[in-house]
């Protein structure tokens, strides 16, 4: 696994939205895109958060109103991400290390250029067995 960079892994592009998004409209887009996950960025392209499925569920647990919230309001800001150059291996520790399922990929800039999933993860593993 150390072999192999996180570009290898990645989904890129990575479905983006902007913070003031409507979780109603970010949801579509979501389903449309067979996403679980969706990088906030700012004007610059920088990821400034992630929503989640999961999220979605606490949004549909604490009876809001998809059409009236933005995706700000239920995104984890505390963002970590990691870079395309990283090794797989090093990806899948920061992940464990800060329980996370879903992991934005940073170009030298900044922007975000992809994400990396426990699913990638996963995947990758399951086919190296079959080699």
């Amino acid at each position: 696994m150390a072999d192999q960079t996180v570009e290898k892994l990645m989904s890129s592009p990575v479905l983006t939205v902007a913070p003031n998004d409507s979780a109603a409209e970010v949801a579509d887009a979501m389903r449309e895109a067979g996403a679980n996950s969706v990088v906030i960025i700012d004007e610059e392209c920088h990821p400034v958060g992630i929503l989640t499925s999961t999220d979605y569920v606490t949004m549909t647990s604490d009876a809001v109103d998809p059409h009236r919230t933005s995706v700000d309001a239920f995104a984890t800001t505390d963002l970590i991400t990691t870079r395309p150059d990283e090794t797989i291996e090093t990806a899948a520790t920061v992940m464990t290390t800060h329980n996370i399922s879903h992991l934005p990929v940073v170009d030298d800039n900044g922007e975000a250029v992809g994400i990396i999933t426990t699913t990638d993860l996963a995947e990758y593993l399951a086919n190296q067995s079959d080699e």
